[in-house]
């Protein structure tokens, strides 16, 4: 389907919350912008994180702050109080139920586009930039061109933690890759479930496995054994201790140490983190990469456990069944697992950091160990195309894809793309917070507003010419019917 001549065709590539919240503010933002949103999953705006039905996932961050729209904060706590009367904004809601939300907001803009806004079952396979402005996408084999794409596809990949065998454990059901995709059930082998990685996605795993299987332990290891630590409600009062613009040019051992001080003085340390989160990435834009590599290899797991927090019910949960001995966490690495994809028990050895060495036999072993944002080990054909091609390149640290201040893709000689955008982990190196709704939620905002300006001008543009009587400015934007942006 190509768009009416005089509008401008988008891509939206990628169909979780960052797709899903920027296709909306697309054609909320121009009515000359015909949006398509290309990704293969069945259900739109859920993704991974949001594609749970467990109960036990929850959201960790209080409903108040969920909103998809930042000039709507009660959206969220309003579409609950919908179903459920007694909704609050302190609550920590299911993640399936966010899912729903975001699906049910992203129909809503569908019904009302006027046909300017569809979604397409499909899988992008390779991008390339035209000669004369605009891109073209491979999807299923077929070409789409379009005036300007945008790369909304989440994290690139999953880390592979040590002592994981990659290769046996794709073929090996006992192996769990990815266990924000997956539910477990009563049929699962839940005896002693091991996890690699003690993140936010292991107190998920544990609450499940713990309430699926009412004899199941979990074993759960990291290097330094940290565990996030609990949101608490109602949220403590804003911090009076810390001004976290100070901090900003400051080296990381400087901001580390002014943290740590305004937290010991604040009436609850949460407030000093809430504080520091308007600055956080205008600290990390001010230091020098190898400064990025010091903080990211010494306070990174530490930052990680404060700043990201689990839900309170999620986190009494988690404690009690330490206390009852079903679940516990040792600092330390996993080694080496043997027996993945033959027949017979695993055997895992785990290294402890004390210098104790333990033999298990577990009966399910799950990757904790998160995203790994790393694009040249992503697998994707995409990605892959946009680098092999020069028209993206890696990120900071190797991180992410590389992008300018207003989240253009960077290309591989240092330009910024006029119709290329990133929204989401995709930005992770050159953005440091760019994974929490209320971020990809502002820079689809952004991204929007910079595509739908670059419109009206080019249109306008085009319209002058042709009073004019001229053919049209060079570069001026054409619609995709003509065989071009």
């Amino acid at each position: 389907m190509e768009p009416p001549d005089g509008l401008v065709r988008v891509l939206v590539l990628g169909g979780g919350f960052s797709g899903a919240a920027t296709a909306t503010r697309l054609v909320r933002a121009s009515g000359r912008l015909v949006v398509e949103v290309i990704d293969p999953a069945s259900e739109t705006g859920r993704g991974p994180a949001y594609g749970t039905s467990s109960p036990r996932r929850l959201l960790n961050v209080h409903a108040g702050a969920m909103s998809a729209f930042a000039e709507f904060p009660d959206d969220f706590v309003d579409w609950r109080r919908g179903r459920d009367p007694d909704a609050t904004a302190e609550d920590y809601a299911r993640r399936g139920d966010y899912g729903a939300y975001v699906e049910d907001r992203f129909r809503a803009a569908v019904a009302t586009s006027g046909g300017r806004l569809r979604r397409v079952h499909a899988t992008a396979r390779a991008a390339r930039r035209l000669a004369g402005g605009g891109v073209a996408v491979d999807i299923d084999g077929r070409e789409l061109r379009a005036d300007a794409l945008v790369l909304a596809l989440g994290t690139p990949g999953h880390a592979v933690p040590d002592g994981w065998p990659s290769d046996a454990a794709g073929r090996d059901p006992r192996f769990v890759e990815d266990p924000r995709r997956r539910e477990f059930s009563r049929s699962d082998p839940l005896d002693l479930v091991l996890i690699v990685g003690t993140g936010l996605t292991a107190v998920d795993v544990v609450a499940d496995v713990c309430a699926t299987s009412p004899t199941g332990r979990v074993i759960a290891v990291s290097r330094r054994g940290l565990l996030p630590l609990a949101h608490v409600t109602p949220a403590p009062p804003p911090s009076r201790t810390l001004d976290a613009s100070r901090l900003i040019g400051l080296p990381p051992l400087s901001v580390v140490r002014e943290v740590r001080t305004a937290a010991r003085s604040a009436c609850d340390w949460r407030s000093t983190i809430a504080a520091l989160r308007p600055a956080t990435d205008a600290i990390w834009s001010g230091w020098t990469e190898d400064a990025r590599r010091r903080f990211l290899r010494h306070a990174l797991p530490y930052w990680n456990v404060h700043r990201h927090r689990a839900a309170p019910e999620a986190a009494a949960t988690v404690e009690r069944l330490r206390r009852e001995g079903r679940f516990t966490v040792i600092a330390g690495r996993v080694a080496a697992i043997d027996g993945a994809g033959r027949e017979g028990p695993l055997r895992a050895t785990v290294s402890g950091r004390d210098g104790e060495t333990l033999d298990l036999a577990p009966t399910l072993c799950v990757n904790g160990a998160g995203p790994d944002y790393d694009v040249s080990r992503s697998g994707s054909p995409l990605l892959e195309s946009l680098l092999a091609s020069g028209a993206a390149r890696p990120g900071p640290l190797g991180s992410g894809l590389d992008v300018d201040a207003h989240g253009a893709l960077v290309d591989a000689a240092g330009a910024a793309s006029e119709d290329v955008f990133v929204v989401g982990a995709l930005r992770m190196g050159r953005a440091f917070e760019t994974t929490a709704a209320p971020d990809l939620r502002r820079q689809a905002a952004e991204v929007a507003a910079r595509i739908a300006t670059r419109a009206d001008a080019r249109f306008s543009e085009v319209r002058a010419a042709l009073r004019d009587g001229a053919k049209g400015p060079s570069g001026a934007c054409r619609t995709a019917r003509d065989g071009a942006p």
